[in-house]
């Protein structure tokens, strides 16, 4: 038994194999404690360096390696095959200023991942995508880890690599490596991430809990639209280049759309041109708009009801949207959108047609008093609503609306200048 026959690859073997159990896992697995003096830097993380050689020896010979730890021995076969090796400590104070003083989009670029081969891991982006679509505030910034497991765990699975497991306490733990993100309620002696029951514990025994998430710096950074959407694209580039960016992005709540699509107001966002490099001269020339958008949570049980009580047929028009096989679509349309404090129920919804739903969130339409539909700019009829005999509208929500299109008064809604003047509206 030589460490002669432990080579670079078999270490990343190890490496990974780390990642995947989570460190105690690892340790528990093998049967190696913490290390006492050395560890092993890689992408940014920390690791046993006693335990990883005698893994790597074992991926190497298919016998588990016996060597101790020590600058002469673990430390220094990692260092001779070109690995970091440094006595066991947090990450030097002054790296962390030096990437402190960068803007958030640079912090992120300089993010380090571990990597398979050449691929960089999901993890962290996954983590921080999911966390940019919570819309964080310096008051909802940080997310307790019962939470962050539910919503990242998912992701992992549905959209890290298939030889990566879904461990989320190590993006959960990890992120804290730079200085975009932080870790509340929970420490370890030695660096390395808490196994996930660890932190489920102390998260139920604690008063105070376990969290993580965006340092108030960076929550200021995130709450301008054009930064996010740079930084949005930069993890959709980078991470994710082959992948469904619309269906990843809804599943975290944040995603892009073309230039010139309307925009629904039940979204904020701003547009940001990139030029996203192709792989041929025609690909090189096109440039690409992206906006990031942050999506409010909607019941998706309640409009589902809705457009069951209407067959998919809108309200105004009586159409419906005609899909391959049979299938028929309609929308759910708010009086008063999520994002300006609507309710989520079917008081404040209607079901319509494509066509009406975004001229409804465009203030192109209004529904009056008496339940006809008009025309904002000539108050002329567009049609009137049916009503099943299991769905009512708020009068309040859709009076709401018609503030928002000149043509009422609300309370909650600044008056414009001159208010149109429509008899249907009282």
């Amino acid at each position: 038994m030589t460490m002669g026959d432990i080579t670079r690859e078999t270490v990343l073997r190890a490496i990974e194999e780390c990642d995947d159990l989570g460190v105690e896992g690892f340790r528990a697995k093998y049967g190696f404690g913490p290390a006492r003096q050395y560890v092993l830097v890689h992408e940014a993380e920390q690791y046993d360096s006693k335990a990883i050689l005698n893994v790597a020896h074992l991926y190497a010979t298919g016998v588990l390696g016996g060597f101790s730890g020590g600058k002469d021995h673990a430390a220094a076969r990692l260092r001779e095959l070109g690995f970091v090796v440094v006595a066991r400590g947090p990450q030097p104070a002054a790296d962390l200023d030096v990437l402190r003083s960068m803007p958030l989009l640079e912090q992120i670029r300089r993010m380090r991942t571990h990597k398979t081969g050449t691929t960089p891991t999901r993890h962290k982006p996954l983590a921080l995508l999911w966390a940019i679509g919570l819309a964080p505030t310096p008051d909802t910034r940080l997310n307790a880890w019962p939470d962050f497991r539910d919503g990242v765990g998912p992701l992992l699975r549905d959209f890290g690599h298939d030889h990566n497991k879904s461990t989320p306490e190590n993006p959960f733990w990890y992120l804290a490596s730079g200085p975009f993100w932080e870790v509340t309620g929970i420490t370890s002696s030695d660096g390395q991430v808490p196994a996930a029951g660890r932190l489920t514990a102390v998260s139920r025994d604690s008063v105070a809990g376990v969290s993580a998430g965006f340092t108030e710096e960076a929550v200021k950074v995130l709450a301008d639209e054009v930064r996010r959407a740079e930084i949005v694209a930069h993890l959709l580039t980078t991470y994710f280049p082959e992948r469904d960016h619309a269906r990843l992005l809804a599943a975290t709540h944040v995603r892009t759309e073309d230039e010139g699509a309307a925009t629904d107001e039940d979204e904020q966002d701003e547009p940001v041109t990139l030029d996203v490099p192709g792989s041929n001269e025609e690909d090189r020339a096109v440039s690409k708009t992206i906006r990031a958008t942050t999506r409010y949570d909607r019941d998706s049980g309640i409009v589902r009801d809705l457009k069951l009580l209407y067959d998919n047929t809108c309200q105004i028009c009586g159409t419906t949207l005609r899909g391959r096989a049979g299938k028929r679509g309609s929308d759910g349309a708010h009086f008063r959108p999520l994002a300006e404090g609507g309710p989520d129920s079917l008081t404040n919804l209607l079901c319509l047609c494509a066509n009406h739903h975004r001229e409804l969130d465009l203030h192109g339409i209004y529904v009056g008093s008496d339940n006809v539909v008009y025309i904002t700019d000539s108050f002329e009829i567009e049609g009137e609503l049916t009503f099943h005999s299991e769905h009512r509208i708020n009068a309040d929500h859709a009076r709401y609306h018609r503030a928002r299109c000149h043509v009422d008064t609300h309370p909650d809604v600044e008056p414009p200048p001159e208010a149109g003047s429509n008899p249907a509206s009282a």
